[in-house]
């Protein structure tokens, strides 16, 4: 994951050599139609497919720290980028990935216990701790803190405990 500091976040698989130049030139065309204006943000989910990329954004009025745009490179064989995210906080100043078993009975609120889960979370300027479910970018919680924005995070060895700074 390449965290750039417009909120961008974009993903790349390492074992893949070969790039794909026609994809970022989507991208830039797709980036340019996006807007995180309210005005927009009447449809909670929106997803398309053209042209081996899956684009799409979650956009809700009432959770807007949960609202991103995302695009998925769909080509085969497979070709970096795998797939864009441009996030609405103002500046992400941390991101953590982490899988742990723990994130079952904590944050995703299912019955199965049997799997560890990912998370992908990112820490805002805003104030906004964001947790997102890592494969699906299902949003799972976010964190509003009352004294400004923060800029780093960890979690505890057995992931039940969050300390942030600011």
């Amino acid at each position: 994951m390449v965290l750039f500091n417009d909120s961008t976040v974009i993903k790349y698989k390492l074992s893949v050599e070969h790039n794909h130049p026609q994809f970022i030139e989507k991208l830039k065309k797709f980036e340019a139609k996006t807007s995180f204006s309210k005005a927009h943000n009447k449809v909670t989910y929106r997803k398309k497919n053209r042209n081996q990329m899956m684009y799409g954004a979650i956009l809700n009025d009432n959770t807007p720290e949960f609202n991103h745009f995302y695009a998925y490179n769909e080509d085969f064989p497979v070709q970096n980028p795998i797939c864009y995210f441009k996030f609405s906080h103002r500046s992400i100043t941390d991101l953590v990935i982490k899988k742990h078993k723990s994130f079952s009975k904590t944050l995703y609120k299912k019955d199965s216990n049997s799997y560890d889960v990912t998370i992908f979370a990112l820490l805002s300027l805003n104030g906004y701790l964001v947790i997102y479910e890592y494969y699906k970018m299902e949003p799972l919680l976010s964190y509003k803190s009352n004294f400004g924005g923060f800029n780093s995070m960890t979690l505890s060895e057995n992931c039940e405990l969050v300390a942030l700074s600011g």
